[in-house]
Order: C-alpha cells, then structure tokens, then sequence
C-alpha cells in the first residue's frame, strides 16, 4: 500500500493494484476535523487537548468508533471500542523522523517515514508495512495512523499544535 499527497489536508491510500483503499481529508486548518473514507466513513474530531473521537452517523447519531489519545512521553495511544484494542503510536528513529504504531506487545505494525516536498510544500510519506501482521493492519488503522503521524509533525515543525495534553 501506499500514501499520496493530495495537498496539505488530502491524502489517498492505494493498495498494490493502484485501487484507493482509502482517503484521510481534513476539513479545516487546525487538525481539529477530518473524515475517514475506507468501507465505511468515519469522522476524526478533535473534542479535548490531546484527545480526538473518531466515529460514524448513523442514523442522525454519532456513534463512538474509536479514540486517539494524547500520552506522557510523546505517545499516541489509538483504542477502537468494538474490538476492544489498543495501539501506541510514537516516534523512533532518533533524528530521522520515523514514526511507528506498535501492538499491545510492543511489536511493530506499520511505521510512516515522512519525506518533505518542496514543490508542493507539503510531506509525502513511505508507509512500511509488517507482512506478519498483515491481518490485524486494515485500511482504517492505516489512515488513523496516518493522522497521528500528521498531527505529530505539526508538534515537532511548530506549526498547529493541537495534541497538547493537560498536565
């Protein structure tokens, strides 16, 4: 699989045969609101400092999907409520920017790597997957990661800084 780079708030998953498998588009500046559009559409709305909801309507209803969550020593952690699990995304890789999202048993799933374009003025990103887990890692967990990964840089270039969690 691999991410394009629409612009700065549009970004597109494809899977091997070039087929999109998914889009992350932001709705505004902030980072404070994107949709998700895997199989499903999910909205990512920021509610708290460090704290974004991720759900679906239904019905006229939010309906809670999952939630990423701002942690001591810069991680991330990403819970999805119906299957009950729990990720940790952080950074790795010391001064290259690599950014990781590990299992409940601190094996790496998937890591982004971000690389900057200068025409675009905007990231583009290689997305390493772990074949081994290749069954736990889907469309969805991908672009929810991909999230954190962009909300992470906006932190580390002092741009938009919206994942500040209250001490």
């Amino acid at each position: 699989m691999q991410i394009i780079t629409n612009n700065n708030y549009g970004f597109l998953l494809k899977d091997e045969k070039e087929n999109i498998a998914g889009e992350l588009i932001y709705k505004d500046q902030h980072l404070n609101l994107a949709e998700i559009t895997t199989d499903k559409k999910l909205v990512i709305e920021k509610t708290a400092n460090g704290l974004w909801n991720s759900y679906s309507i239904e019905k006229d209803k939010k309906v809670k999907k999952g939630e990423l969550k701002v942690t001591s020593s810069n991680i991330i952690s990403i819970f999805f409520e119906k299957k009950r699990i729990k990720y940790k995304f952080k950074k790795s890789g010391g001064w290259k920017a690599r950014f990781v999202l590990l299992n409940k048993d601190e094996e790496e799933l998937l890591a982004f790597l971000p690389n900057i374009n200068w025409q675009k003025k905007t990231y583009e990103f290689a997305l390493q997957l772990n074949e081994e887990y290749a069954k736990e890692i889907s469309p969805l967990l991908i672009l929810h990661t991909l999230h954190c990964t962009i909300c992470s840089l906006s932190m580390i270039n002092g741009g938009v800084v919206p994942a500040l969690i209250n001490i």
